[in-house]
């Protein structure tokens, strides 16, 4: 199959529009009228011109503003122009709004040289006649006329059979012309292995789409959709073709893919930074922790100062491991390698041995366990332990000193709820929605140390669990905070 296209047509020279000629179509019924296509301006009316627009006089008429209204008549017009320079004179059919009223018209249109340099066309005015079942075909038009996506329609072979004018001025853009002999679809692209691919597909099976480099200055995409169709006037297959620009889209798309890399290669970094921190740092605090405790079993053997020093100690220490394993956490957590061994587990004591002593750490507020006798549940221990404590510390963290902090743990329905309210600086309800992303900290609690991993990884492991984790709270008041652990199923 021919692929290549003729020589594109060469413009003619167009005749200078001379005034002698107003004095005639000056006499003529029909509406005529001169347009400079360069500047966009009225240059000249005759007296059914000037009543068809409302002018009252030829000066009237020239100051009207006749620039075009929207970018896609500025680009039906720039395809006039080019049209008149190839073929001197041509029909065409607009729709124009004298008075602000649509006036359908068939215009026969001719092209002329003015003594500045500019193209002008003379436009010759009919009205047309729209039948009452064709208003909407008229409409449709109009639409097709004006929208930025390129559309065609092709002939199977690949001859063009017509293009709306935003195709119409992309196709002279890349030194095309859609009335030439030859294979135009084919001609339009880059590659046109694929898209003969493209053609064929639609051919056969009625549809078909693919993004395919166009031709032109630089490099260029277009999202193409191919459908098969019956040529309206003859009856025969056709192939009606939608592009639009993917360009900017399709670079877009390459620099967030690359930053999408680059930002997955420094989280892989970190994660893998955070993990060996870890590791390391959580060896001499267990030691600087487990020998503060044997210090503190000394009881009477050390001054007040000195055991009120090894307390300050021990906190310090308690605090920074506990810091290290939610940090260890959320590494494994992104990595995907937490270990979940759950086991029948009696989750009473587990509470009141968190609560005891997170009520070691916090001296100045007071903390209230009221709990039911709760079931054995099937947990991993060391996760269970984990949620329980970063939700304890916070209460403790963002509550107002000498407050109580209320805990209380039931059943309810099928689950063991672990409630903890205290009464403290609260949490925004803007920042509510993303209490639990990862490093996100709410607006207020700046100044207070952390690192908003916590709750992040707190509700992975809940949904390691099947269960749940849920905060309310009110800004400047309190924030209460539930666990939900689902009872064990019998077997």
């Amino acid at each position: 199959m021919r692929t290549t296209l003729k020589h594109r047509k060469v413009e003619q020279e167009l005749p200078l529009f001379e005034t002698a000629y107003t004095v005639a179509l000056d006499q003529l019924a029909s509406p005529i009228w001169l347009f400079d296509l360069d500047s966009f301006e009225l240059v000249w009316g005759n007296r059914s011109a000037l009543t068809f627009w409302g002018a009252a006089s030829i000066e009237e008429f020239r100051r009207r503003d006749a620039s075009p209204q929207s970018p896609g008549v500025r680009q039906r017009l720039g395809v006039v122009r080019h049209d008149l320079l190839v073929h001197g004179v041509f029909e065409d059919a607009w729709t124009l709004y004298p008075s602000g009223q649509p006036t359908p018209l068939t215009c026969r249109l001719r092209g002329f040289r003015l003594d500045n340099g500019h193209v002008a066309m003379l436009v010759e005015a009919q009205t047309a006649t729209i039948a009452p079942d064709k208003i909407n075909d008229l409409r449709l038009m109009e639409v097709i006329r004006h929208t930025p996506m390129l559309v065609s329609l092709f002939q199977p072979d690949g001859a063009s059979i017509v293009n709306n004018p935003a195709a119409h001025a992309w196709l002279h853009e890349v030194g095309l012309d859609d009335d030439e002999d030859g294979d135009l679809f084919l001609a339009m692209f880059v590659d046109t292995k694929a898209a003969t691919a493209l053609r064929r597909k639609a051919l056969s099976s009625g549809f078909a789409e693919a993004r395919l480099r166009v031709k032109g200055r630089g490099v260029r995409h277009h999202a193409v959709q191919l459908r098969r169709v019956l040529d309206p006037l003859t009856g025969k297959p056709a192939l009606l073709a939608a592009q639009f620009d993917m360009t900017a889209t399709m670079r877009l798309e390459a620099r967030l893919e690359k930053a999408l890399r680059k930002e997955r290669a420094i989280n892989e970094n970190q994660r893998q930074f955070l993990s060996l921190a870890t590791h390391e740092f959580r060896t001499p605090l267990s030691i600087i922790d487990a020998a503060t405790r044997r210090l503190l079993r000394l009881g009477t053997s050390l001054s007040p100062a000195v055991s009120e020093r090894v307390q300050s100690i021990r906190s310090a220490t308690t605090r920074m491991l506990a810091a290290i394993e939610k940090t260890l956490a959320a590494s494994l957590v992104e990595e995907g390698k937490i270990s979940f061994q759950p086991e029948l587990t009696d989750i009473g004591p587990l509470l009141d041995q968190a609560v005891a002593t997170q009520q070691g750490l916090s001296a100045d507020r007071t903390l209230v366990l009221d709990r039911e006798p709760l079931p054995a549940l099937k947990l991993d221990r060391i996760l269970a332990e984990q949620c329980i404590d970063n939700i304890l510390t916070n209460a403790a963290k963002y509550s107002y000193p000498d407050t109580t902090i209320h805990v209380q743990a039931a059943v309810r329905g099928g689950h063991v709820s672990i409630r903890v309210r205290n009464e403290g600086i609260g949490i925004p309800a803007d920042d509510l929605p993303r209490i639990f992303d990862h490093y996100f900290r709410a607006s207020n609690a700046r100044g207070i140390k952390g690192t908003g991993i916590g709750l992040y990884t707190v509700r992975h492991f809940m949904t390691l669990h099947s269960g749940t984790i849920t905060v309310r709270s009110s800004e400047k008041e309190w924030t209460e905070v539930e666990l939900r652990f689902p009872l064990p199923t019998s077997a």
